[in-house]
């Protein structure tokens, strides 16, 4: 037990001198509501040389050049779907998306025609939001595809999808600059309910060095330079229990009630827990379970490196980067918040 305890530490260390890897200058980027429909909740067509997925109950679908498309295989595609405000102080436009766990990944957009046929189309350009503006990827609209699945899509997990925004001049046109954010994104069969409290900026930190591959193996290479995490794991003993990560994140309450979060679960983990981290008088790191963060009415909880975190102990699979998991947070009301978490190794920099 000492020498779990004394893995925790070293992991926690280390992020004293980590910046957050979601930190944005000059304003910041809410992605809100994003979920992806799970392939059996698809039906996918092709449309000559592309395949689209639809969900099931849609009636008629057609592409812009084929009358007739075939019916594919069900886990070639998927769609992403979420809302994204712009609370930075320039015009942004979403040009571009990629995932692990697809081969392409492109932004479209449906439209119903006159005869009621859904039709699908690349968005040229990409999809423009002004300062306080917000874009909705939603059925029926605009949307990420994720073309090339390496692996089924099941309800109830989670993957994770980067997203690239182009900065825009005062006159609509790229300065070159561009701005990556990393997502989780929970995978389900419908879209999820509105929520008054929004999870934003989440990631957790990597189990393992290497990033994670679709293709079969683990996904690790032994040649990469570990993480602090994986001489952690190195340094503990080899039970279940000695693997740890760290899950960190801001939830905003945008209600108009106070609430607070008294506790936290994850499928990947034996055991989770809200903890802090402090520095004692003798500059020595010290961790201690809390029982409740306070989420106050129109403010936000802060949980970063060197602070309030969610603690993630008795890991049942390594976390690898570009992996993603989902954490359940529990309110004092007994509303639970679902979360997809992306894995992020902080030392390279960073969406």
């Amino acid at each position: 037990m000492r020498r779990f305890f004394q893995a925790v530490l070293l992991l926690l260390g280390t992020l004293l001198v980590t910046s957050s890897v979601s930190a944005q200058a000059n304003g910041d980027i809410y992605i809100i509501g994003a979920w992806a429909r799970a392939t059996t909740s698809l039906t996918v067509i092709s449309t000559g040389g592309q395949n689209i997925a639809v969900p099931e109950s849609t009636a008629e679908v057609e592409s812009e050049n084929v009358p007739d498309p075939g019916i594919m295989q069900m886990d070639a595609v998927s769609a992403v779907y979420m809302t994204i405000e712009n609370h930075t102080d320039r015009t942004l436009s979403l040009i571009g998306a990629s995932s692990p766990y697809a081969g392409a990944a492109e932004i479209h957009e449906s439209t119903i025609d006159d005869n009621d046929v859904m039709r699908m189309r690349p968005v040229e350009g990409g999809i423009v939001i002004v300062p306080e503006g917000s874009a909705a990827l939603e059925p029926g609209g605009y949307h990420i595809m994720l073309l090339d699945l390496q692996t089924g899509l099941i309800a109830g997990e989670a993957l994770s999808v980067t997203l690239t925004f182009a900065v825009m001049d005062e006159q609509g046109a790229a300065t070159g600059e561009t701005i990556e954010r990393t997502v989780g994104v929970p995978i389900r069969d419908e879209a999820p309910s509105p929520s008054d409290f929004v999870v934003l900026d989440a990631w957790a930190r990597p189990t393992a060095s290497g990033e994670m591959s679709m293709g079969g193996g683990s996904g690790i290479d032994p040649s990469a330079p570990k993480t602090d995490a994986a001489a952690t794991e190195e340094a503990s003993d080899s039970m279940a229990m000695d693997v740890v990560s760290a899950v960190y994140m801001r939830v905003l309450n945008r209600s108009g009630s106070d609430e607070r979060i008294i506790a936290a679960s994850s499928p990947v983990a034996g055991m989770v827990e809200i903890h802090e981290s402090v520095v004692d008088d003798h500059d020595v790191m010290r961790m201690r379970p809390v029982e409740v963060l306070p989420l106050s009415a129109g403010a936000e909880a802060v949980l970063e490196p060197g602070g309030n975190h969610i603690m993630l102990m008795n890991i049942q699979r390594d976390l690898l980067v570009g992996d993603a998991l989902m954490l359940s947070l529990t309110l004092e009301s007994g509303a639970e918040i679902q979360v997809a978490v992306p894995v992020v190794d902080p030392l390279a920099g960073g969406s």
